[in-house]
């Protein structure tokens, strides 16, 4: 019996190893693979990410010849919402120019099933979608820029160590002499 339950656990820890490394393996596919999620959501054919901050830092300094757009923002937030589709415009237009847009969402981990994803799909949204799930955004917020409140919406602009921050609401011609900014220095 004893060697029995040793199989069985032996057994069980080999397939969760490697249901770890299939998941490593799967999560290194992605693009913008260089922060690992804490966890992913899978739900109605979405997957979504969740990271904590230190995770998430490589998705703030990547230093190649792409433009990043990332934004923080958050399903309950009504401005947030209202920039949304100008920010998706961008993704779309800007595309063929190696620009790149991350939409960081700051809701509950576990809102992400019943409200997240439900509203990304109705939203039809294309960009890049994660969580950022960090307890203490006291410790973070001057990370992304010295000048952010904390408050959301907010979005940062760069490519290599040129930056431009956003700190609230942001429209479509903000983004553009941004983007445009960042494309005539390089």
């Amino acid at each position: 019996m004893r060697n029995l339950k040793f199989i069985i656990i032996s057994l069980l820890i080999a397939y969760a190893c490697k249901g770890k490394d299939n998941e490593s393996e799967r999560l290194a596919n992605q693009p913008y693979s260089e922060g690992t999620p804490t966890q992913v959501i899978q739900h109605d054919g979405m997957e979504v990410g969740i990271y904590d901050f230190e995770n998430f830092k490589p998705f703030l300094q990547r230093d190649n010849d792409s433009i990043y757009v990332v934004n923080f923002w958050a399903t309950w937030c009504k401005p947030c919402i209202k920039e949304l589709p100008e920010i998706e415009q961008i993704g779309q237009e800007y595309k063929d120019r190696k620009l790149k847009v991350v939409l960081a969402s700051l809701d509950f981990p576990d809102k992400i099933s019943p409200q997240l994803i439900p509203f990304a799909k109705k939203m039809n949204l294309q960009s890049r979608i994660l969580v950022l799930d960090e307890a203490d955004p006291n410790a973070w917020i001057p990370q992304v820029d010295s000048t952010w409140s904390g408050a959301v919406p907010a979005t940062l602009v760069y490519s290599g160590s040129k930056r431009v921050f956003h700190n609230g609401p942001v429209t479509y011609e903000e983004l553009q002499k941004s983007i445009d900014q960042l494309l005539t220095s390089n």
